[in-house]
């Protein structure tokens, strides 16, 4: 045989082994026609017949041809009329149809003008099938100052909802397991700065201030009503959002709708070239839960909450009384707080919990049935969005409705809201695509 490590077979059984220079000797046939078939390792396999007589050796030599290894690579993208290069070489534009390709390592680049191209480094293996999605910017990619600190977070599988065993679990916190792809995300939340920053750049208006929704302002707090505490406000805006305390910014921007919030990623993803969205409400809760099972990022004990999180306490509010459902501890903030005051969580992300709703780009399913893992685009905003982590407006666990919030197991509490509804509570946390990062994800974040 030409082949090394050739396998021999005679009649359908293995007779032993042939490599060029050493032969495979049989005795002991019985006289007459045999099948002879020969096998290695990237050769294409010979079988043939072959005549055995009676006292004398028969000599067979086989040549086996090598087989051309392949592997197959598909190239999808975000945007038409793109081009791939693999290596130095155009290959054409991204679509279904697979490029046949040696096993090995490549480089693989997708351009398209006017946008931010998008790289990757791959190693192909022999008769695998990969698929790369590429993303490209919206355009190129330009540093402005204005881009959001963003953490890198990697994918992974994780139990999403909560046990049935958990105190104050809610009806809509199924616990399944769900994968995600790695992304960035930002280590706030979007600052009433930031978005000034926009406003004043674009002169937009937010929903609140045109009293979108047939609404006036803002769903806000008055501590001066005591009648309704709670309530569509028309002094209520994103500039100031409370009356009982100044709106600064550092303070995570609040009042702000979906469509506002959209309206500012937009201005973003053009100023920076990049691609910036709401995270959908699973990698939402696999960022909070920085790698924890626990009720809370930092643990099971509540009354630790001051540490790491802003949260109805021991605080005293500005007429000297305190929150009825509280903390057993303080974290010397009566409302909102500015952001990254508190501990981080494991992945090093801040207020991931409490202070204010964050927004998802998910719709609302009560029993988690894939549109968790899914981002609505803004041309169909006409379902109800999810918002996670609490808010000054949510319903203590194991307390009454009309208080602020006790974050009691943070991670899984849900909220339903309708697109043009701002809210003082709502906040919008940014993710980004970056170059180099499939599936990558980010919240710059932002109160909305």
């Amino acid at each position: 045989v030409n082949a090394p490590n050739s396998k021999v077979y005679i009649d359908g059984r293995y007779a032993g082994d042939a490599a060029p220079g050493s032969p495979l000797n049989q005795r002991n046939l019985f006289p007459g026609e045999v099948t002879v078939r020969v096998e290695a390792e990237g050769y294409a396999p010979v079988t043939r017949r072959a005549e055995v007589a009676m006292g004398k050796w028969t000599q067979e030599s086989v040549r086996l041809n090598r087989i051309e290894q392949k592997a197959w690579l598909v190239v999808r993208s975000n945007v038409n009329h793109d081009m791939v290069y693999i290596g130095d070489l155009a290959v054409g534009p991204t679509g279904p149809e697979p490029h046949t390709l040696k096993p090995g390592e490549y480089r693989v680049r997708v351009e398209k003008g006017g946008r931010a191209p998008w790289e990757e480094r791959i190693t192909l293996a022999a008769g695998e099938t990969r698929t790369l999605q590429a993303q490209l910017g919206t355009g190129p990619r330009r540093q402005t100052g204005i881009e959001p600190d963003m953490v890198f977070i990697e994918g992974g599988a994780f139990q999403m909802g909560s046990p049935t065993s958990e105190s104050g679990r809610d009806d809509d916190e199924r616990r399944h397991r769900v994968e995600v792809k790695g992304f960035r995300i930002g280590k706030t939340e979007v600052t009433v700065a930031e978005f000034r920053r926009f406003v004043k750049a674009t002169g937009y208006r937010t929903d609140a201030d045109k009293n979108a929704g047939g609404k006036d302002g803002c769903w806000a707090y008055d501590q001066d009503d005591s009648d309704k505490r709670w309530n569509w406000r028309s002094w209520a805006n994103w500039r100031k959002p409370n009356k009982s305390q100044k709106n600064r910014d550092d303070h995570a921007v609040s009042c702000v709708s979906w469509n506002d919030a959209m309206a500012y990623i937009e201005w973003l993803n053009g100023e920076t070239g990049g691609d910036y969205r709401l995270p959908t409400e699973a990698e939402w809760e696999y960022a909070a839960r920085g790698g924890t099972m626990t009720a809370r990022y930092w643990g099971e004990n509540p009354d630790r909450a001051c540490q790491y999180a802003n949260v109805t306490d021991q605080t005293k509010l500005p007429n000297g009384n305190v929150w009825t459902n509280k903390h057993e501890c303080k974290d010397g903030y009566a409302f909102v707080a500015p952001v990254a005051r508190f501990r981080p969580n494991e992945f090093g992300l801040y207020d991931m919990l409490g202070n204010l709703w964050e927004r998802t780009c998910s719709n609302y399913d009560e029993g988690y049935g894939g549109s968790e893992k899914e981002c609505v685009s803004n041309k169909h905003a006409s379902g109800r969005r999810v918002g996670r982590g609490g808010s000054w407006y949510g319903r203590p666990r194991g307390g009454s409705f009309g208080h602020p919030l006790q974050v009691y197991a943070g991670q899984p509490a849900r909220q339903a809201g309708v697109p043009s509804r701002p809210g003082l509570m709502i906040l919008f946390p940014l993710f980004f695509d970056p170059l180099g990062v499939q599936g990558a994800t980010a919240p710059a974040g932002a109160v909305f």
